[in-house]
């Protein structure tokens, strides 16, 4: 993340704590505040970590290993000797033997050097190293994932609050009716029935707001968790629902270059193909160099500098590893990443059909929400004309309070079928980004 976003983000977290306890977001300030918070991001960058200490495992056996060690005794001043003296069977009998020297000591250290594994050490650090590449692509998986899960939970809450909206307008419009039927009885006593139907239809359009209220609340409780900010923080959305236009050209084939899954599986079989010549390998000697330094001997003091029996030794050769016979381990294992790679394919060939089907069904979708948008603004209209004849003819006793009640459901389920369809509309832009971007 840049300076810039971060400062952003900061001086956003910071002024709403301290001028009490709203957030005012944009859906991109909502998406950044969920990437510098989500749980995910911060394991994946641990993972990567990892992946490059790996990598540094399997680096370290190309360069020199070098140790040491010594070891120090002290001991017995007499040693008991088993000796066999001649007889029926042999009669083992203990001598005491005395010793030269009191103390001993045995140093070393050596140098070796890998000179050819016939690739098994090369093609495992090519496979450690598309590791690291393997953790990259899953982070920006796991960033992008981020995204659109942000970018649903703040379009959730969006269309909570429209359905919250549209269900106090129908609450009042309940009661703008009831106000029409007692004027219409100014003078006289309006119909016990007609009082009674329309007292039943406000407090069932207020059940409707208790409910669309309660869902506004989950829908806010649920994004602010996803933030990462206090449940005591009321959230003021900046960003609208909008109609939104797209192209399907080229669609296709960015995703098949940009999407993170299909990445993430090629990588998978490269770093699979570095394994299978490096079991591979594993089957062929491997040639190593050495260089040895030995400091051995006795001494009847502690101090071993400069005494007799004190052996200074160097030795410098080369070392061969035939590998005859291991009980299966090396076919085992080459014949296992074998089939891991197999097994990568055939997720890959199977992801990309899958990706192909999600998006052609996604574009379909678009496109039909689309034209069903367009067929809820005219039903809004005629809707509204209906419900506003509906009231004049019911003010003047034209039509009955049945007729009424039903235009005005009619109007109200026009504007939440439009609101749902623009929520449809921006998911599934959002969905499509995921996929081509």
């Amino acid at each position: 993340m840049s300076i810039i976003k971060i400062i952003t983000v900061f001086s956003i977290l910071v002024s709403n704590q301290i001028f009490a306890k709203t957030l005012n977001l944009s859906l991109d300030e909502a998406i950044e505040i969920a990437l510098n918070h989500n749980e995910n991001i911060k394991i994946a960058q641990i993972g990567e970590a990892q992946a490059e200490k790996e990598y540094q495992i399997a680096r370290s056996l190309m360069l020199p290993n070098i140790s040491a060690q010594g070891t120090v005794s002290q001991y017995y001043d007499q040693s008991m000797v088993p000796k066999t003296v001649p007889g029926p069977g042999g009669v083992a009998i203990f001598h005491e033997m005395p010793l030269n020297r009191k103390y001993g000591l045995e140093t070393q250290i050596i140098a070796t050097q890998v000179l050819f594994s016939f690739g098994q050490i090369f093609n495992s650090v090519q496979a450690a190293n598309q590791g690291i590449e393997i953790k990259k692509i899953q982070k920006e998986n796991d960033r992008q994932d981020i995204i659109l899960n942000t970018t649903n939970t703040y379009l959730a809450l969006l269309l909570s609050e429209k359905a919250l909206k549209i269900a106090k307008e129908s609450h009042e419009n309940a009661t703008t009716i009831k106000s029409i039927l007692k004027g219409r009885y100014s003078q006289g006593r309006s119909p016990l029935a007609d009082l009674v139907k329309l007292d039943r239809d406000i407090a069932f359009r207020w059940t409707e707001v208790l409910k669309a209220k309660n869902e506004n609340e989950m829908a806010e409780s649920y994004l602010k968790y996803y933030l990462n900010v206090e449940q005591d923080t009321h959230l003021v959305l900046k960003t609208d629902l909008f109609l939104i236009s797209l192209t399907n050209v080229g669609l296709h084939e960015k995703l098949l270059q940009n999407s993170s899954n299909i990445k993430l599986l090629e990588n998978k079989i490269t770093a699979d193909d570095y394994l299978i010549k490096s079991k591979k390998a594993a089957f062929f000697p491997t040639i190593s160099s050495f260089i040895a330094y030995n400091y051995t001997g006795s001494s009847e003091k502690t101090n071993f500098s400069d005494v007799p029996g004190i052996n200074h030794v160097g030795t410098v050769g080369v070392n061969i590893n035939i590998p005859l016979f291991e009980g299966g381990k090396t076919s085992g294992a080459y014949q296992n990443a074998v089939l891991e790679k197999t097994k990568s394919m055939i997720s890959l060939e199977r992801a990309k059909r899958l990706l192909e089907l999600d998006l052609e069904k996604s574009l379909i979708e678009f496109q039909s929400q689309k034209a069903i948008y367009q067929q809820n603004l005219e039903s809004i209209e005629l809707a509204k004309k209906t419900f506003e004849i509906s009231k004049k003819r019911f003010g003047s006793g034209q039509t009955s309070i049945t007729e009424l009640n039903d235009a005005e459901l009619l109007l109200t389920q026009a504007k939440i079928s439009k609101e749902m369809t623009l929520f449809k509309i921006n998911q599934l832009n959002a969905k499509i980004n995921r996929l081509t971007k």
